[in-house]
């Protein structure tokens, strides 16, 4: 997985976490196999929010993460505000990964069926 395709990655993937040990292996596995299968140049940036497990210790394992760790917990919006303040690009989907476009100028629909405009460029939040 390059994390710099060309000019740098065209999608942040934020993730804000607390207290995920176990689901957060998966997750990142999840999301390099649907960014690398469509072939985008990604970065993800997990947000620690002050976990107590091993959240840290295992998302900072995972190849290829931006890890950033809040001093204690703060909100998952304090989180998602680090997590978007550290990321490459800013414009945002409020989308699941699986449900990205696939190609750059189609679109996608998430489950409630809104309507997301393909786009070059964004910051998933997950």
């Amino acid at each position: 997985m390059d994390l710099n395709k060309d000019s740098g990655p065209s999608l942040s993937i934020v993730i804000p976490v607390y207290n995920e040990q176990s689901n957060i292996s998966r997750l990142h596995a999840e999301i390099v196999q649907v960014c690398s299968e469509n072939n985008y140049a990604f970065e993800i940036i997990i947000v620690d929010d002050g976990s107590t497990d091993k959240t840290g210790q295992i998302a900072r394992s995972v190849s290829a993460v931006k890890y950033i760790r809040l001093l204690r917990n703060f909100s998952q919006t304090s989180a998602l505000d680090e997590g978007i303040k550290s990321a490459v690009i800013f414009t945002h989907y409020a989308c699941p990964v699986k449900f990205l476009p696939i190609s750059p100028g189609s679109s996608a629909r998430c489950k409630d069926n809104v309507q997301i405009p393909g786009r070059r460029q964004g910051t998933l939040i997950m």
